[in-house]
């Protein structure tokens, strides 16, 4: 695995030049002119050609496909740097941006995803047999104190609601140890998420096997863009 070096300790700075600077064999700034469209098209995903990336600077390749957990936030928050420059107005009404990689160089068949590839980013080809209707996620929840009426924001991530234990302005007073609180919906963060299911394609199948498959969850900008059959 390719470790964070003096070279990597900035990916963001990295990002935010690649944008601005990457030419395409045309010599237009392809990055700064996409992300200019952006706001026209009322857009908060910005379309990465991999092969770009890796032109540039290899070792950033490397670390997206590694760690896009923590690659990935890092060229989103890249984006608004550089949306703020390029259309401030837009930025400051947009919650967040989100950089979407595509054009991996391997794209992994379904049925030999292991777990060598959990926490990876892969590319995988299919066909999309079953999709659910769109539906809502709790990303961030905002809770109020039916003490003192002080809101706490927690980020949710899992199955369920999470909830503080306790007020931070309660808790100065001494031996408190526990607060209730009030879930106030009108505040909290949503998403759109919706499952699909992935199938193995046709001309991929060994000799006498079914087609396997792989459950997939797409999310914000990404829900009913697909459709059975694609």
């Amino acid at each position: 695995m390719t470790e964070i070096t003096e070279a990597t300790l900035d990916p963001r700075q990295k990002f935010i030049d690649f944008f601005k600077t990457f030419q395409a064999s045309t010599g237009e700034y392809k990055y700064r002119d996409r992300i200019g469209r952006m706001a026209a098209a009322n857009s908060i995903s910005l379309v990465i050609d991999f092969e770009d990336i890796l032109a540039i600077d290899a070792e950033l390749a490397s670390l997206i496909v590694e760690r896009p957990r923590y690659l990935i936030p890092e060229a989103s928050k890249a984006i608004l740097d550089v949306m703020k420059v390029e259309n401030p107005e837009y930025a400051a009404s947009v919650d967040h941006f989100i950089a979407r990689f595509k054009g991996l160089p391997e794209i992994v068949p379904l049925r030999k995803v292991r777990a060598v590839h959990i926490n990876r980013l892969i590319a995988l080809d299919g066909i999309v047999t079953r999709i659910s209707p769109v539906k809502q996620q709790l990303i961030e929840a905002v809770f109020q104190c039916t003490e003192c009426g002080e809101e706490v924001i927690v980020p949710q991530t899992g199955k369920g609601v999470t909830a503080p234990k306790i007020c931070p302005v309660c808790s100065r007073e001494e031996g408190k140890k526990r607060s209730t609180f009030d879930l106030k919906i009108e505040k909290c963060k949503f998403i759109d998420w919706q499952k699909m299911i992935l199938q193995e394609r046709p001309d991929e199948l060994p000799p006498g096997q079914l087609p396997r498959s792989i459950e997939i969850i797409v999310t914000e900008d990404l829900v009913d863009v697909a459709r059975p059959g694609d």
